[in-house]
């Protein structure tokens, strides 16, 4: 309509008229332009407030999972057996926790460090969304060493030795009747100390296990832990949220 009315004008020379069709075209791509950019930026500060909220909840799950009294105590236990190889010591026994320790030594797995929401933002390009440039900043450091860390335990991995596998008559594991548990039995774990002190070959793989797993931790709990930190930290400021002392949660809305 407005096309033939202009071209109705330009026959008649109606020079007036055409300037102020064309202002109108001009006028109207302009706002609708702009309206279009208008909802683009509502869209993106809601799906900012979204992800950022799913990213905090993230968060708290993935530093809940991360306390895993399992790993440490592992860890911890089988640091604190290796000076016991030293040959000399009276003592004879190893406990439950740290045969077991020695036995899986060669089963590598790291804390948890999955985040969704970070990943869908890195995935889908949207992380530019996002205007605090500390949870940009600190998303990205995270996502990066986290990568390495996995790559690391993959390369750890291939190194490590099955010491049951490599020398049964310094370790077993017994099945034993257990009603109190749901398969109807459970898992003795032997361990010889004194074959242990005498065997330096047996020493050089579980020291060798040892270090890798401790590497492992060390890498995970403290860098990739310092940089989580960061970003919790970020995202609670973004998001005016305050942890208080009991573990309770304060938040101020925006």
């Amino acid at each position: 309509m407005l096309l033939r009315r202009m071209m109705e004008h330009v026959r008649t020379q109606n020079w007036l008229a055409v300037f102020l069709d064309f202002i109108i075209v001009v006028v109207g791509v302009f706002i609708g332009i702009q309206v279009a950019n208008w909802n683009n930026v509502r869209s993106d500060r809601a799906y900012e407030r979204d992800i950022l909220y799913r990213l905090h909840n993230e968060i708290l799950t993935l530093e809940t999972g991360r306390e895993v009294p399992g790993l440490v105590q592992h860890n911890k236990a089988l640091r604190e057996f290796l000076p016991r190889l030293k040959a000399g010591l009276e003592d004879t026994e190893v406990d439950d926790l740290t045969c077991r320790g020695i036995i899986r030594s060669h089963v590598l797995n790291g804390p948890p460090d999955s985040l969704p929401a970070l990943d869908e933002l890195i995935s889908s390009g949207r992380m530019k969304t996002l205007r605090n440039t500390d949870i940009r900043s600190f998303g990205s450091s995270f996502l990066q060493k986290r990568e390495f860390g996995r790559e690391l335990i993959t390369e750890f991995d291939n190194d490590l030795r099955d010491l049951g596998r490599e020398f049964p008559e310094l370790m077993h594991i017994q099945i034993a009747n257990d009603p109190e548990t749901e398969q109807g039995s459970s898992q003795d774990f032997t361990c010889d100390l004194v074959g242990m002190r005498n065997n330096t070959a047996f020493q050089t793989a579980l020291i060798n296990n040892v270090d890798r797993f401790n590497g492992i931790m060390s890498y995970h709990f403290d860098f990739v832990g310092a940089d989580l930190d960061a970003l919790h930290q970020a995202v609670d400021q973004e998001l005016r949220i305050q942890h208080i002392a009991d573990d309770d949660t304060q938040e101020e809305r925006l």
